[in-house]
């Protein structure tokens, strides 16, 4: 992937632009380790440098949503599937961008160490909400925790871990069924207010 040239020029384009008075830098590992890491770090705020990792099972995950469980379960496999051979859309890539940055300045300010794990089993799902459903981290926070209560604490098995609902080819549909009832859930707020 450090290699592919649309991987290089959004780097580029993230580089050379701010985004709601943010700048960005994708880090992408070569074979070595680079000097001027040291430089981009001391530039940058740490959440403010982008893995490319996350941000290819991020953007892959907004550009075909089915994919989210896989993106999360095995991303090399995703990867050797995805064939990169176009620019990048440069919009969706700066969403991606915040959405990662926000969420980990969030998972930050967490000190409960359970919600905290909680919320790195949904790290992907969580950034997906952030970037594609336009939603704030509080509301992110929200959704997660309800998928988290209905499939998860409401009916624990001994083998299932939390994550796994997160790397289930299912999770997509359980994000929408809960995106469906946070908007129903708002309307009314908004028709009683």
């Amino acid at each position: 992937l450090s290699l592919n040239e649309y991987i290089r020029k959004i780097q580029e384009i993230i580089f050379d632009n701010e985004y709601n008075c943010q700048k960005y830098y994708l880090k992408i590992y070569s074979s070595g380790k680079k000097s001027y890491y040291n430089i981009i770090e001391k530039i940058y705020n740490k959440n403010n440098i982008i893995d490319l990792l996350d941000f290819i099972k991020l953007y892959f995950s907004i550009i075909n949503n089915k994919d989210l469980g896989c993106w999360k379960n095995s991303p090399n496999t995703q990867i050797e599937k995805t064939l990169i051979d176009k620019d990048f859309d440069t919009t969706i890539s700066f969403k991606v961008c915040e959405a990662i940055c926000n969420y980990e300045n969030y998972i930050d300010n967490i000190d409960n160490k359970k919600i905290k794990d909680d919320l790195k089993s949904a790290d992907l799902a969580f950034k997906y909400l952030l970037c594609k459903e336009n939603l704030s981290c509080d509301e992110a926070f929200s959704i997660i925790n309800n998928i988290n209560y209905k499939y998860f604490y409401k009916c624990p098995t001994d083998k299932s871990k939390l994550i796994d609902i997160y790397k289930s080819s299912s999770i997509i549909n359980k994000i929408d069924k809960e995106i469906k009832i946070f908007k129903n859930n708002n309307k009314k707020i908004k028709q009683n207010v």
